[in-house]
């Protein structure tokens, strides 16, 4: 073999595939991995780096993120280059920048601001190739792949009519969806607990899903309920993939509120079972006790049907207010109700909308409320922060439970996802801290994995659930997307006081063959691409 252009030597190479870790060296050239060699056995190089004393692994794959408009706005990526990931995975959660006709585009432009944020960036696409176009054309320091929003898609057909579609409706989303899937998207992604997906029947759902099963692409889903309803709700996933075939993705796997805690034992069961049964099914996870949304995710969703102006006139009437409050006291069936099961003591403020109230973000609804010198109605206050604010607020939920978590990252088929928020200036640690904290957290500190399996997880078991080409693996032909850490002082230190402080220990980033982090410093380089999936049939 000729000279190649970078051969990385002397660290443990721990590959993707969940085998032990051995020695070796990696020869690049071109973008690409051309050889994997015993030490010393590398060809002759322009550059040679060493790793002694780092492990050398795949860049990693974030399967939950909500980047689609921030790698347009900074494509430059710091957030999740310093972390080691290489590639993002965008769409999730039934939200995403689905194209639209005019008439549509503003509400789904609203329906989309809390969770992707970026107002400024003009949607000059028209559907998911011309997505893909954009974010090549904007040179990410990162891959990028993208899943259809089922809700975007709801949205843009028939907008937050909370009725059924009719069939002219179901048969352009049903074209929405397969023209996507044609052009490269990885699946189909629903959000059932965002008006206006949550208003989708799983009859809906079924004929979106049996698209991706056509081509052989996933279906991921943010289930209907992740609380009091959080088994149903998994059945209910499951369901799709018993008629349909399609493989099924369980979105951020957790149970949320104390008393059902101890739940995942039972949810992991049921993918077990799934599983035998032939369906593909799999989930992923976030390695934080406490989850980050939107705060209207925190009504019920009846409150948005017709949309933004529609949601903000009933929190102004004082008839829909008080059927709102009751329905946080005494629920609703199907229907997460997270003031119910968590308290507003256990729900704080990450950002808001207007100026006034930036003194109330970190702190949690009950204090927040105390501040306004409201402590006796709490509720009354959180209606009228959303009235004031105009919807335009965000928070974190402690909701949690650390066994069932280290259960859910333990299991076989569950990959890991950052689920990062770009909206506001104190955001969940997650979108700075997920991937090295497991490394350190979770690996060396409480040995809750192996170095090998979480690498497998971050990886492999990422860009095969998404049948993404040329990436999670380090075998020739791949692409030279790597990571270079440190085993022993690997961390993600952000914490829900500090969310933005870096992570420690990623010494070196490749992207494309190019280093994107050299010796801990971001260099500028952008050698990411647009990744389209390619269906296994037409």
């Amino acid at each position: 073999m000729s000279e190649v252009e970078l051969v990385v030597t002397g660290g443990r190479l721990v590959d993707g595939t969940g085998n032990p870790w051995r020695y070796a060296d990696v020869a690049i050239d071109a973008g690409r991995i051309v050889a994997v060699t015993a030490p010393g056995d590398a060809p002759a190089a322009a550059r040679v780096v060493d790793a002694t004393g780092h492990i050398v692994a795949p860049g990693f794959v974030d399967i939950h993120s909500h980047s689609d408009l921030a790698v347009l706005a900074r494509p430059g990526a710091e957030e999740k280059l310093r972390q080691g990931v290489t590639t993002e995975v965008v769409g999730n959660c039934g939200i995403s920048v689905v194209n639209s006709a005019p008439d549509s585009i503003d509400e789904l432009r609203s329906y989309a601001l809390p969770i992707l944020g970026f107002p400024e960036v003009p949607w000059d696409w028209s559907d998911t190739s011309s997505y893909l176009d954009r974010v090549a054309a904007a040179r990410p320091a990162v891959n990028v792949a993208t899943l259809l929003g089922l809700g975007s898609v709801r949205c843009a057909v028939s907008g937050f009519d909370s009725g059924r579609p009719t069939s002219e409706e179901r048969q352009r989303m049903v074209a929405l969806a397969r023209d996507a899937l044609a052009q490269g998207a990885a699946g189909l992604s629903s959000g059932l607990v965002y008006a206006p997906g949550s208003y989708s029947t799983p009859e809906e759902i079924w004929e979106l899903a049996a698209e991706a099963a056509r081509v052989g692409a996933i279906y991921s889903t943010h289930m209907r309920d992740q609380g009091d309803g959080f088994l149903d709700s998994v059945r209910e996933a499951l369901e799709v993939g018993h008629r349909t075939g399609v493989a099924v993705h369980i979105a951020h796997h957790k149970v949320v509120g104390r008393r059902n805690w101890g739940l995942v034992s039972e949810s992991l069961r049921l993918l077990d079972e799934a599983r035998q049964a032939g369906i593909d099914a799999g989930s992923d996870v976030y390695p934080y006790l406490a989850g980050s949304t939107a705060m209207t995710a925190l009504l019920p969703d009846w409150v948005a049907a017709g949309g933004h102006a529609a949601m903000m006139a009933r929190l102004r009437d004082p008839e829909e207010r008080s059927r709102i409050k009751d329905d946080w006291r005494t629920g609703r069936p199907n229907w997460d109700n997270r003031v119910g099961s968590l308290g507003y003591e256990n729900i704080s403020i990450s950002y808001v909308g207007t100026p006034e109230n930036e003194d109330l973000v970190g702190l949690s609804l009950s204090d927040a409320a105390a501040k306004r010198g409201r402590s006796d109605e709490p509720a009354d206050f959180l209606l009228d922060l959303l009235e004031h604010d105009d919807g335009k607020l965000g928070n974190i939920q402690f909701a949690c439970s650390e066994d069932d978590l280290r259960q859910v990252m333990r299991h076989e088929t569950t990959s890991f996802g950052s689920d990062g928020l770009l909206v506001g200036e104190r955001p969940h640690p997650r979108l700075h801290g997920t991937f090295p904290w497991i490394l350190g957290e979770y690996v060396r500190e409480s040995q809750v994995l192996s170095l090998e399996e979480a690498i497998r997880k971050m990886t492999s078991q990422s860009a095969r659930r998404l049948a993404l080409p040329g990436i999670g693996l380090i075998d020739p032909g791949y692409r030279a997307d790597l990571v270079v850490f440190d085993p022993a002082t690997v961390a993600g230190p952000a914490t829900y006081d500090q969310p933005t402080l870096p992570p420690i220990g990623i010494r070196d980033v490749l992207v494309g063959g190019q280093f994107a982090v050299e010796s801990g410093d971001v260099t500028g380089v952008r050698a990411g691409t647009a990744l389209r999936r390619t269906p296994a049939t037409s």
